[in-house]
């Protein structure tokens, strides 16, 4: 096992960079085994946690958020703003040193973890002849690692603050409430439930068998050995 940098020497290495073209903060959680291929129950996605980029165009700054869900369709916003609307958040990335962050490497990966949580931030190559844009990294793992959680909860809190004085010009989806796991399902008012359909079963059910309603797949004992739901008691 390797050896923290100090975060001093970090912070000071000279990592060349344009301005700030687009941002994102990445925060996704994946559902299912990582090494072995099952089919996610019925009305289940893979992904869950929340995604937002911001991106300069001539026009302005357009901001997309985007709520992944474990059960229903992502919920999407697409907001515009000023030109001028990263100003806050690229003053306060150069402030912090976020491209030399850039380089900070994740010691202890965690074992089995599934997941995505990474803030990206596009510049203008500072070379000629290279790539238009360069995107670098900062894991928010590496900073929790490093005692810089901070950072990462104030990058997201400066993005989203561009949504709150921009215009919502599109939205589509909307946000399902989970009450447990396959449990009761509700929507905010004025949306429309989502309710999973339960899998067609996957074989004849023999006489004292059951089909697992998350998968569809056919036993005889008390649990699934696909996806390891429970025997319904009924």
């Amino acid at each position: 096992m390797g050896e923290y940098k100090p975060t001093e020497e970090i912070l000071q290495r000279n990592v060349p960079h344009g301005a700030l073209r687009g941002c994102a903060y990445v925060s996704l959680r994946y559902h299912g085994d990582p090494h072995f291929y099952r089919p996610l129950p019925p009305g289940m996605h893979s992904a869950e946690g929340i995604k937002i980029t911001a991106e300069r165009t001539d026009a302005g700054v357009t901001v997309t958020e985007t709520e992944e869900q474990r059960f229903g369709d992502p919920v999407i916003k697409i907001y515009k703003a000023g030109p001028d609307a990263l100003a806050a958040l690229e003053a306060f990335t150069e402030k912090e040193h976020f491209a030399a962050l850039s380089t900070m490497e994740v010691l202890c990966p965690p074992t089995g973890a599934n997941a995505r949580r990474v803030i990206l931030l596009d510049y203008d190559s500072p070379v000629p002849g290279r790539p238009p844009l360069e995107t670098k990294a900062v894991q928010i793992l590496a900073l929790e690692e490093h005692g810089l959680q901070p950072l990462a909860e104030e990058f997201r809190r400066l993005l989203t603050d561009v949504t709150k004085n921009a215009v919502l010009v599109s939205q589509q989806g909307a946000r399902v409430q989970q009450q447990g796991f396959m449990g009761a399902i509700g929507t905010s008012p004025g949306t429309t439930a989502f309710q999973p359909q339960p899998p067609k079963p996957t074989a004849p059910v023999p006489e004292g068998g059951w089909a697992c309603p998350m998968c569809g797949n056919v036993n005889t004992g008390g649990f699934c050995p696909e996806c390891g739901g429970a025997r319904p008691k009924s």
